[in-house]
């Protein structure tokens, strides 16, 4: 009889250790699978915020020659994100994506300077266009007057005299004004083309860096991937980008 009890308590207890050493594993799969879960949420968050600032700085450079410098302070939180990638990422993935950013910083910072004459024209085409708006404004002004002066009826000539003479000074002044602002037009639209091919090339440029710094991510994040399908579709984008863009040029003139 107290063998049996014996028996009884010992098969109790070797049952209860099993249901723990089970809920125990249980639990532990949960916990392992939820934190890599949380990882990986965390990783594609973090990847998906460095893709689309890749894709905005990129398109920044494109859009050098006419973007705003407003514009070029909001996509200054390059860095930031690029950051967070240390906590999460390998040394290969950060070695990547770090070598694409400092080439996209490199390439916009050697091509800045050429934009600043740009801006420079663009701020005299602005002033040249108030002074041909202002000398209108007088134009218009000296013609009523000098329509006044006949309903009138007036014979006094030197008063007719002064009004011609402003009226074709403001017309001289339109006329200059006019001259100047198309010859800063035809700088403009001269420099600007110069500047948009040499952004393309710079673009384009960058093509084998960002190939290598998807190719990681998508490593990373357990994503197929095929490196040589991806490298034929970027070269043929960019063959295609080239030719419409060179259609582009011919098809605009400078002036």
């Amino acid at each position: 009889m107290q063998d049996l009890i014996t028996d009884t308590v010992v098969g109790a207890i070797i049952g209860s250790c099993i249901t723990l050493v089970g809920v125990w594993l249980t639990n532990h799969y949960q916990s392992k699978s939820r934190k890599e879960d949380r990882e990986h949420a965390l990783k594609s968050e973090i990847y998906m915020a460095i893709a689309e600032q890749f894709v905005r700085t990129k398109l920044m450079l494109m859009r050098l020659p006419n973007i705003s410098q407003e514009e070029m302070e909001r996509s200054s939180a390059q860095g930031v994100v690029i950051s967070k990638l240390t906590v999460v990422a390998t040394n290969e993935t950060v070695q990547a994506v770090t070598e694409l950013s400092t080439a996209i910083a490199q390439k916009l910072l050697s091509l800045l300077p050429e934009k600043l004459p740009l801006d420079n024209l663009r701020t005299d085409i602005q002033i040249l266009s108030n002074q041909l708006d202002g000398s209108f404004q007088k134009q218009n002004q000296m013609l009523n007057e000098m329509t006044a002066y006949n309903l009138r009826g007036e014979r006094d000539l030197r008063l007719w005299q002064a009004l011609q003479d402003n009226f074709n000074h403001h017309s001289s002044q339109i006329a200059k004004f006019v001259q100047e602002r198309e010859s800063k037009n035809t700088e403009l639209n001269r420099a600007m083309k110069e500047l948009f091919v040499k952004c393309m090339e710079a673009s384009i440029s960058l093509s084998n860096l960002e190939i290598k710094a998807i190719t990681c991510i998508r490593k990373e994040l357990n994503m197929p991937f095929n490196e040589s399908e991806y490298r034929n579709i970027i070269e043929a984008t960019n063959s295609k980008m080239e030719a419409e863009f060179s259609k582009f040029l011919v098809r605009v003139p400078d002036a």
